[in-house]
């Protein structure tokens, strides 16, 4: 059975905790000996993800807990988020439009979604009761 490595960490719904999340994966990512360029990937994916929960999903300014999970097994770094905003399925986002446009042509926003697509290998989204669960995986190389 293969070796399994994995830490979670819950941060607040405060886009300054999101430095919390990126040195987690980073450490992970770290101890198994991948690739730095590959680590940051993720660590991008996640921030774009997580900033939009923070900035977008709630209605409120209340404190919300939002649990991050990273998991590294059989050569796939694969980091869960968890959180109690609103329903927001992002694979239901279509690509932005303008791509090949500079960016001083293009509206604002938008990105943070295509950028995590293209970073991971496979995202995936799934709402429990009043939880947004979302998965980023990508196989990793040592």
């Amino acid at each position: 059975m293969a070796a399994v490595a994995k830490n979670e960490l819950t941060i607040l719904n405060n886009i300054s905790q999101i430095g919390l999340v990126s040195g987690l994966i980073e450490q992970v990512g770290n101890d198994n000996h991948l690739r730095k360029a590959e680590i940051m990937e993720m660590v991008l994916a996640a921030e774009e993800m997580i900033s939009n929960t923070i900035n977008y999903g709630y209605d409120d300014d209340k404190a919300h807990e939002i649990s991050v999970i990273v998991m590294f097994k059989e050569d796939v770094l694969r980091i869960e988020i968890r959180d109690d905003a609103a329903a927001f399925d992002p694979l239901n986002v279509p690509p932005p439009e303008g791509l090949e446009m500079p960016a001083t042509h293009r509206q604002p926003g938008g990105l943070g979604i295509h950028l995590a697509r293209r970073l991971t290998d496979r995202i995936t989204y799934q709402r429990e009761k009043n939880t947004n669960l979302l998965f980023l995986e990508k196989k990793m190389t040592k």
